[in-house]
């Protein structure tokens, strides 16, 4: 799966406000910090990775290390930077202690809409500010920032990066693009929908607090769907059904293959207009659930072949369901995509084998497969870019607001016709 250990959820965003630091490690000694770097040269010499390996930077930690020039924390941030500096999201680490910047968090909440980011929810004094666009921080325009805040990660394609910010509102994480002033708060600029504009100086927050959130409708999947790993919604008026398909994994309520039983035995028994995929919140998970539910699409494929088929993508679209995607493609040729570049790029390093480096405290993951799809890569002139949709389509806030999915509107106008 994704294993860049974020999920892209509003409920995760919420757990912002209520992160408390872990119990501090005990010291270790150089050559303890040594062995763990060594470890980890040793993962990164595997053949999936011989392409692109560099043991350059490594070494050079290394012998800091022994010089006494870095502490752990300095050596596990100088570790990060190097592991994100190869653009691959299944190559990282995860903290499982509190370093500098990591557990302080700005008071408001962020989401992307298209190329746009808006205020949705924020404690007071800025809770005024739920609704608002984001216009630039720092003076910098808002989508340019967030690219070079994205670009110091591990992200892999444009579109992925777009959704750093909406991801990663910790110090550390808008430290590092030189986005934290002198004060230690971050300059904002807002612009209301009547056309104001304020400039804040927002600061971070580390104590528990919950946010008061703006009204976009509680039914919609940007904002309550995400928690649910699987769902589906029968549109009766254009007669469409729409499968939410979020993780591959089993909801605590019905086991992954209780639910696509159940939902291919009522494809069978409805001749559907419209079926309609949407991965576009679809960070991975099981492989063996992708190659599942792919076997259960191709079983239907003459029925689903009756019906117009949308597959919905987005640079929030990672992993797992990328390889969904290659074999939908393969067994419907004809299904059309809609919405982003996904923020997978087209040849996936995989195959994770998690580890733990006990001396710097981090779980460290490594791939160790470049699985290369066929019907993704035919759809691509560069092999380190996202899979591209055919309809290029994006959620917009004033939409969401007012309950109304921006791309299935779009899917219902090119369908029209069909």
């Amino acid at each position: 799966m994704k294993n860049r250990f974020f999920i892209t959820q509003i409920t995760t965003l919420i757990l912002l406000f209520s992160f408390s630091a872990c119990t501090s490690t005990p010291k270790v000694t150089p050559e303890q910090l040594y062995w763990d770097i060594e470890n980890v040269k040793i993962e990164l010499s595997n053949p999936a990775l011989e392409d692109v390996y560099n043991p350059v930077p490594l070494e050079e930690l290394q012998k800091d290390i022994l010089d006494g020039k870095v502490n752990r924390n300095e050596c596990v941030n100088r570790l990060e930077e190097i592991l994100n500096s190869y653009n691959i999201v299944h190559l990282c680490i995860q903290r499982n202690f509190s370093t500098d910047g990591f557990d302080e968090f700005l008071p408001i909440l962020l989401k992307c809409f298209g190329n746009e980011y808006y205020v949705i929810g924020a404690i007071s004094p800025y809770a005024k500010y739920n609704g608002w666009k984001v216009l630039a921080i720092n003076d910098v325009p808002c989508m340019e920032a967030v690219q070079e805040i994205g670009k110091l990660m591990n992200y892999e394609t444009y579109a992925g990066r777009k959704y750093s910010l909406q991801i990663h509102q910790n110090k550390n994480a808008l430290s590092r693009p030189g986005y934290v002033n002198k004060n230690q708060n971050v300059r904002f600029t807002f612009e209301s929908a009547d056309g104001i504009t304020e400039t804040c100086y927002i600061p971070f927050i580390t104590e528990v607090q919950t946010p008061v959130f703006y009204d976009i409708p509680k039914e919609d999947p940007l904002m309550n769907n995400t928690n649910k790993c699987y769902s589906t919604k029968y549109d009766e008026k254009t007669n469409t059904l729409y499968l939410h398909f979020n993780k591959f994994e089993s909801d605590e309520d019905i086991i992954w293959g209780t639910f696509f039983n159940d939902f291919f035995e009522d494809i069978k028994s409805h001749d559907y207009k419209t079926i309609v995929i949407d991965l576009s919140q679809n960070v991975g998970g099981e492989l063996y659930m992708a190659y599942g539910i792919s076997s259960m699409f191709y079983a239907n494929k003459e029925k689903i072949n009756r019906s117009n088929l949308a597959i919905i993508i987005s640079g929030q679209t990672y992993s797992a369901a990328t390889f969904l995607l290659n074999d939908l493609i393969r067994t419907f040729p004809n299904a059309v995509l809609f919405g982003e570049e996904t923020g997978q790029a087209v040849v996936n390093y995989t195959l994770i084998r998690p580890h733990h480096l006990k001396n710097l405290d981090v779980d460290f993951s490594c791939p160790y497969l470049v699985q290369q799809s066929e019907e993704l890569m035919k759809r691509s002139s560069d092999y380190t870019k996202g899979t591209m949709p055919d309809v290029e389509v994006y959620r917009t806030y004033e939409d969401a607001k007012n309950g109304i999915n921006t791309i299935y509107v779009e899917i219902e106008k090119y369908f029209s016709t069909k």
